[in-house]
């Protein structure tokens, strides 16, 4: 017998052949979805600061910020206490209180390095993260306790007085760029950067005490750490050690200093440096920008060699730009201070470039990004990383409205800044030998 094929069984095995094909397709396109997945699951994150502030209930500020930053730890505390809050007839408080505090690390410890501005004290330290922790509570403890003692006052009152004693033409540059500085910018409350030889003798242990007891406390500090650290741990520990320290007292404006001179000062027997002071306008003047294009200028890298520097740092110092050099051999004071300022004013006299706006945007981008999270920056230098976060929060700059500034300064703004560092609107002081 003759039987046909059934037409059902080769529809149905059609059909799971298809089912088979796409099942199989299926199973492909999922592989690949897995491994696209896969790959994306377990491609490293970027590296990332972690950036946490908090304030204690005694008012100390603090901010952490942790990640790949190194393998040391940075240690910064900042006081709102400086220069201009020395007490009435007391100049040279602060300077003295840098000093000790400079010296409060035990034997074996790491090198402590302490700053005094016109507004600031600054204390910083740098260790490995396993050592941060006493840090902490080492800070803490000057901090809390009955700082100073005689001893150290004495200590420290010597090396000082001996410093002083080099403004008087002892040391030629300091000399001049100190009577600079106080031409230009003088200090407030008739005082002195530096001190006052005959008030820094008279300051005694009871004052320095007290004067510790209501500054140099959590109220008026702020603390930073950078670097490689347990967050939590770290926190926890700020916590705990800085409980017992009190808030203080909000430290005193000294009244302004009297008014400025300019020109140029001959000051000693036999002069041998220049130093130029040049007064920066206020950060919050229009013209800080257009200052900030023009001082990059002159802290360029020179194609030619120059007999002078400029010192300036608009974060430690906003208000003022140095410029220090020699008198030469075949030289007198004065033609060497001309000489100085005829080689800054044709530097300055150039056109301006979108280059130069670029420059100074590149020579003060920590200015400009105190807030910077990037751990290439952090890594480079966390104790710059830290001091920048702190004082940028102080001085309370508009940083963004700063960098659109500079990119928008115009020919005329630089034109009119560069008045400020001629003859009539700066001080140069040529000292060296005793001063009478």
């Amino acid at each position: 017998m003759f039987v046909r094929d059934n037409p059902r069984p080769m529809k149905t095995r059609s059909l799971f052949m298809l089912l088979a094909l796409a099942a199989l397709a299926g199973s492909t396109v999922s592989c690949q979805c897995s491994r696209k997945q896969q790959e994306h699951t377990e491609a490293p994150a970027e590296p990332t600061i972690v950036d946490q502030s908090f304030k204690l209930a005694n008012g100390l500020d603090v901010n952490l910020l942790t990640g790949p930053c190194g393998e040391s730890t940075t240690l910064v505390v900042l006081f709102d206490v400086g220069i201009d809050h020395d007490p009435p007839s007391r100049s040279g408080m602060a300077q003295l209180a840098g000093r000790i505090l400079a010296t409060t690390a035990g034997q074996g410890r790491a090198e402590r390095t302490v700053e005094v501005g016109s507004d600031y004290i600054l204390y910083s330290v740098v260790v490995s993260g396993d050592r941060i922790l006493e840090e902490i509570d080492d800070v803490a403890a000057w901090m809390a306790q009955k700082q100073p003692m005689a001893a150290d006052l004495n200590r420290e009152r010597a090396t000082l007085l001996e410093d002083l004693g080099k403004l008087q033409g002892n040391d030629a540059a300091q000399t001049a760029v100190a009577i600079a500085e106080e031409a230009l910018r003088p200090s407030r409350g008739n005082g002195k950067r530096k001190g006052i030889a005959t008030e820094v003798e008279a300051i005694t242990a009871d004052e320095l005490q007290a004067y510790w007891q209501n500054q140099i406390k959590a109220g008026n500090a702020h603390l930073a750490l950078a670097g490689k650290f347990d967050l939590e741990k770290t926190k926890g520990r700020i916590e705990t050690s800085f409980a017992a320290v009190t808030a203080g007292s909000p430290p005193t404006l000294r009244n302004p200093g009297e008014a400025t001179v300019r020109g140029t000062l001959v000051m000693g027997e036999a002069p041998t440096q220049v130093a130029i002071a040049i007064p920066a306008p206020d950060v919050k003047d229009p013209d800080y920008a257009p200052f900030l294009v023009q001082a990059a200028r002159l802290l360029e890298k020179p194609a030619e060699a120059r007999t002078w520097q400029v010192q300036f740092d608009p974060l430690r110092r906003p208000d003022l730009l140095l410029v220090t050099g020699p008198v030469g051999q075949a030289e007198q004071p004065e033609p060497a201070a001309g000489r100085m300022r005829s080689e800054i004013a044709k530097i300055l006299a150039a056109p301006l470039t979108s280059a130069d706006m670029a420059k100074a945007k590149e020579r003060f981008q920590a200015l400009l990004n105190p807030r910077d999270t990037r751990p290439e920056t952090c890594a480079k230098d966390a104790r710059a990383f830290a001091i920048t976060r702190l004082r940028g929060n102080q001085l309370k700059l508009d940083a963004p409205a700063l960098s659109k500034a500079i990119g928008e300064t115009t020919q005329v703004q630089i034109t009119e800044v560069a008045k400020l560092f001629d003859a009539k609107q700066s001080a140069a002081v040529c000292a060296g030998g005793a001063i009478r």
